[in-house]
């Protein structure tokens, strides 16, 4: 896939401490993670949020405009909670197959591991449509991330033979989804370091050339 077919980067997906008012905004961030998951989001109220927060009502309203435009900040959160900017760091520094698969598959253990909780929060309330818009800007993000790694291995030409960057995307969209994790971390007991290997296993035998897999030769 050449530069000009790989996605852009996504406007406004920048760290949250190099905005404006970081601080205050992270901390009514975290406290409504707190609170929507106590509450729920449509019982929760913005005095619950700012007594969380520990700031005034009115800022509140001053930093996100309502209760639906905290909610759509959620995503940010997610990205900060999770500590994935230096994991995409790393990734963007390599262009090993390989190494691609391995780095994205720990940036998605570290969201579902550290902000799962915010993703299931929106995703069991998406019929609502504020969470159902911060729920699709999260998955548009993540989507992002599957098709930009899928890319980086198909200018490699490591892909299988036959297999579209689309397609391989779409295979790793597959494996990576939160419900796979919660099956077997939550349900079956792995450690997220057993579902990291696991997923890092699959994703390379799925997606790579025999040559481009670990332990792989140049035979076809």
């Amino acid at each position: 896939m050449s530069d000009d077919r790989r996605p852009s980067v996504p406007e406004g997906h920048v760290r949250l401490r190099d905005q404006q008012g970081a601080l205050t905004r992270l901390a009514i961030l975290r406290a409504a993670r707190v609170v929507f998951a106590r509450r729920g989001f449509a019982r929760a109220s913005i005095r619950e949020l700012a007594e969380e927060a520990g700031v005034a009502v009115q800022t509140i309203y001053a930093t996100f405009g309502s209760k639906a435009g905290l909610l759509a900040g959620l995503p940010d959160l997610i990205d900060e909670e999770s500590g994935i900017h230096d994991v995409i760091a790393e990734r963007d520094r390599t262009s090993e197959p390989g190494e691609l698969i391995r780095l994205f598959v720990r940036l998605v253990r570290r969201v579902w591991s550290v902000c799962g909780d915010i993703m299931r929060l929106l995703r069991d309330n998406a019929a609502q449509p504020e969470v159902g818009a911060a729920y699709g800007e999260a998955m548009r993000r993540h989507r992002f991330g599957l098709e930009w790694t899928a890319g980086r291995i198909a200018e490699a030409g490591a892909l299988r033979p036959g297999l579209s960057a689309g397609r391989a995307a779409d295979i790793m969209e597959a494996v990576l989804v939160l419900e796979v994790a919660d099956v077997l971390v939550g349900k079956r007991g792995w450690s997220w370091d057993e579902y990291e290997e696991w997923a890092v296993s699959v994703l390379s035998w799925q997606l790579l050339r025999e040559r481009s897999r670990p332990g792989g030769s140049d035979d076809f």
